[in-house]
């Protein structure tokens, strides 16, 4: 007579870690690539309630192992594994014989108010010669400016660099909540003017450093650009707009602002604790940056504003969507360089992104608005391989290299 079988420890055992991976990929889609479903499991990005109320030292400490876990998955993955998540266009950017050259510099010109000068890592394509005089491209990462870091989306910078045939600058800037609002923008404000003002023909300047770091013949600070997503899109409309009230004040940045030729902003932050339909309705189902997430953010950028009543959030310096005032600008809106917007249609941040297109547009700046049918993340190309959004940054970086070169992409 056979023996019935009988679960015995081991078999409940498997029959319970069967059932928990069952249950941790439940929301698994075969739209989405294995990046992104892992990120649906384990976030890159934890849940900010634990702490909300929390000592600044905790919070500080909690959010920097995000930033740990973003620079693995992404800036810091192997060639292969990047050019499954990634692709290979962006992998060949970082590994083997096309991979561009990295310089790491301090805007030794530019010293914040924590008395240290903001450090940059630069990038240009691995065959630019002592001949080559590159375009600079300024980028800014993402994170929420709470997250994030340079090495993390270093990747990028090395893609767009390669692409544009550019030098591709990206500065690492204070973050919330150990630091305001007003110390990111002094960080990417200073850092930007430090380099958009610099020339390489004196061997003192910040420029003739970076040159010689790189081993190019020079940089045309004359044909620059912003870039960002993001974060890193609220980044690159806010660096003009300070310059520009820069003018006021015989800075000598009216020069500056008219190098920048094009604003990249992709799915950008645009003003403080906005709330909007697309808020409303999407604030819980992202896993990569949720309604919570962005709440906590900006509540840490302007906890301690300067003028302590948060009278920031709608003041021109905080919010995209503030009017430049003409007393400390002596511009307007037609003054800033032409914009290029990227929105998602399932991210948080789609409506203050639309009407931050629109605003642009009837101020006669704005080259074009893309919108893709994802989610925020869709627009970072290892949460995103299949669908619409595959090409957002490729795109993003072709009229990027037009504008920079003087091609077909117009102002509407």
């Amino acid at each position: 007579m056979q023996t019935p079988f009988r679960l015995r420890l081991p078999h409940h055992l498997l029959l319970l870690c069967a059932a928990y991976v069952a249950y941790l990929f439940r929301g698994w889609t075969w739209e989405e690539n294995f990046i992104h479903n892992v990120l649906k499991v384990f976030p890159a990005l934890p849940p900010v309630d634990p702490i909300r109320g929390r000592d600044v030292a905790v919070q500080v400490d909690y959010l920097a192992g995000a930033t740990r876990n973003m620079e693995v998955l992404m800036g810091r993955a192997p060639g292969f594994l990047m050019q499954y998540t990634a692709g290979p266009e962006i992998a060949a950017a970082s590994f083997g014989p096309a991979a561009t050259k990295v310089v790491r510099i301090n805007a030794t010109t530019c010293t914040s108010s924590s008395g240290d000068a903001p450090p940059m890592t630069c990038t240009c394509p691995h065959d630019a010669g002592t001949d080559d005089t590159l375009p600079l491209v300024l980028y800014f990462h993402s994170g929420g400016m709470i997250v994030g870091s340079v090495d993390a989306e270093l990747h990028y910078a090395r893609y767009i660099a390669r692409e544009a045939s550019a030098v591709v600058c990206s500065v690492k800037y204070r973050k919330a909540p150990a630091h305001r609002l007003s110390d990111v923008l002094e960080d990417v404000v200073g850092a930007s003017a430090a380099l958009l003002g610099s020339s390489s023909s004196s061997s003192s300047t910040l420029g003739a450093d970076l040159v010689r770091s790189l081993g190019i013949g020079g940089i045309d600070t004359s044909r620059a650009a912003t870039f960002g997503i993001s974060a890193g899109g609220y980044l690159a409309a806010m660096v003009p707009r300070h310059l520009a009230a820069m003018r006021q004040e015989e800075k000598d940045s009216s020069d500056l602002v008219a190098a920048i030729r094009v604003q990249i902003s992709m799915a950008p932050m645009v003003r403080p604790l906005a709330d909007t339909p697309s808020m409303v309705e999407h604030f819980h189902d992202a896993p990569d940056w949720s309604g919570d997430h962005n709440t906590y953010a900006w509540s840490a950028l302007l906890a301690r504003d300067r003028d302590g009543d948060g009278t920031q959030a709608c003041d021109w310096q905080a919010n995209l969507m503030a009017d430049l005032p003409k007393k400390e600008s002596g511009t307007t809106a037609a003054a800033l360089p032409p914009a290029y917007v990227v929105t998602a249609t399932k991210d948080i941040l789609r409506d203050e992104g639309r009407a931050y297109a629109e605003q642009l547009r009837i101020a006669g700046r704005l080259i074009e608005h893309v919108e893709y049918n994802t989610n925020h993340g869709g627009l970072f190309p290892e949460l995103s391989r299949r669908g619409p959004a595959d090409q957002a940054l490729s795109r993003a970086v072709q009229v990027l290299s037009d504008r920079l070169n003087g091609g077909q992409y117009v102002v509407e």
